[in-house]
């Protein structure tokens, strides 16, 4: 018994019918995903503000925590020598 394919039955068609339900669907997630990229693109823009301003303190920090090495330096210094006499 030999199998003979129908030609028409080796592929698919789509149905021009689409449910409104599908289509109101793909429409709330595409606005949905705007709105998600929009709020996340706001919140890098804050971040790289706040980066920016604190820029400055960074700065101040590093200035103080060096100045802080070298007194206390300067005050082991002074205790070695107290110590010495």
């Amino acid at each position: 018994m030999t199998h003979v394919s129908d030609p028409a039955a080796d592929h698919w068609d789509l149905d021009k019918r689409i449910p409104i339900a599908i289509v109101a669907a793909i429409v709330v997630q595409t606005a949905s995903i705007m709105f998600w990229v929009g709020s996340i693109d706001t919140r890098v823009a804050m971040l790289e503000g706040s980066q920016a301003a604190n820029q400055d303190v960074r700065e101040r920090v590093i200035r103080m925590e060096e100045q802080l090495k070298h007194i206390a330096f300067g005050v082991d210094q002074l205790t070695l020598e107290r110590n010495s006499k």
